[in-house]
């Protein structure tokens, strides 16, 4: 379910957005990448500390996305700077499939708590999400 929530936000991605002006557009873009960065800390303490529990921050994360998505379009649309929009629109991109890698990690994890891979995986997987975020700001 999270995992479609998110594919269902990448397809979304680059189509226009919500009329905003660009500054607005961008504050939106920030503060919900913020958001991201927190779900996704919580997924991965979650996992590691009882893996049973990880559905509903999954979701929580996924929640995340779309709006992500829109707030980009929006910025998308807000600016005719064609530069700009190629790289807002490739650093969400980024964001929404490491964000995707890392939900279908924390997955891995809960399948078998006790493979070490899978774990050190999922930490790797949030720092892919973290840098790509750190791209998209």
């Amino acid at each position: 379910e999270a995992l479609a929530s998110i594919n269902a936000a990448l397809s979304v991605l680059g189509r226009p957005g919500p009329k905003r002006t660009y500054a607005q557009a961008s504050e939106d873009v920030t503060k919900t990448a913020r958001d991201l960065v927190a779900a996704i800390s919580l997924l991965v303490n979650i996992v590691k500390a009882d893996p049973n529990c990880v559905g509903d921050q999954a979701k929580a994360v996924a929640a995340q996305v779309p709006r992500l998505a829109e707030a980009a379009n929006a910025a998308l649309y807000a600016t005719t700077e064609e530069e700009v929009r190629q790289k807002l629109l490739a650093a969400t991109n980024n964001v929404i499939q490491s964000t995707h890698d890392a939900v279908g990690g924390g997955k891995n994890v809960v399948a078998d708590p006790k493979n070490t891979e899978a774990i050190v995986g999922l930490s790797q997987q949030q720092r892919v999400v973290t840098g790509a975020i750190g791209e998209l700001l």
